[in-house]
């Protein structure tokens, strides 16, 4: 976990700007993504993001916190991680240049587990510095309806809550602000 700090964007604008009142966000979401090697709910994670952003002002986009975390897929598979022969022939036909990215980043691979500490810690960051109890005002979305509940499964797997409720997360591409 010491190299977590490594995997944390510099934004332009912090947890703490956002907690001292500097920076107020009117509509706060979360767009969270993973690449995975399976579609299966305990499908294999290769990449975790979180991207917080303003619905209100999208130009906020890669100016707030955001977290990119890759993750090592042996320890996946040992904890009956699955993973999908068609989906490896996917990646090695359709996205050569994302899996030689995450190829390259080998050094940065955690272990779900550490990965799901720092997913928790981020979304504690992110919910202490909105003063929220539960979430309940954070716009999650994806893309899709498979990636929030592979990461809850492996958040469920290391011992985490789950970052949101299942019904909270809308599939962006159906989103209006």
């Amino acid at each position: 976990m010491n190299n977590i700090h490594m995997l944390v964007n510099s934004p332009i604008i912090t947890f703490a700007d956002i907690a001292s009142g500097k920076v107020t966000l009117k509509k706060p979401g979360v767009s969270l993504d993973v690449e995975n090697l399976s579609l299966e709910k305990n499908g294999v994670l290769l990449e975790v993001g979180l991207v917080l952003f303003d619905l209100a002002d999208l130009s906020s986009v890669g100016r707030l916190p955001m977290l990119n975390l890759f993750l090592d897929t042996n320890d996946q598979i040992l904890s009956s991680g699955h993973v999908d022969p068609e989906t490896i022939k996917w990646w090695r036909q359709e996205r050569i240049a994302a899996a030689y990215r995450w190829q390259q980043n080998a050094a940065e691979r955690l272990p779900y587990k550490d990965a799901a500490s720092a997913i928790s810690a981020w979304v504690n960051q992110l919910t202490s510095a909105l003063e929220l109890a539960d979430h309940k005002d954070i716009y999650w979305v994806a893309r899709g309806e498979k990636d929030y509940p592979q990461l809850e499964y492996w958040m469920l797997q290391a011992g985490f809550d789950p970052i949101c409720k299942f019904n909270r997360v809308q599939d962006v591409r159906s989103m209006t602000a």
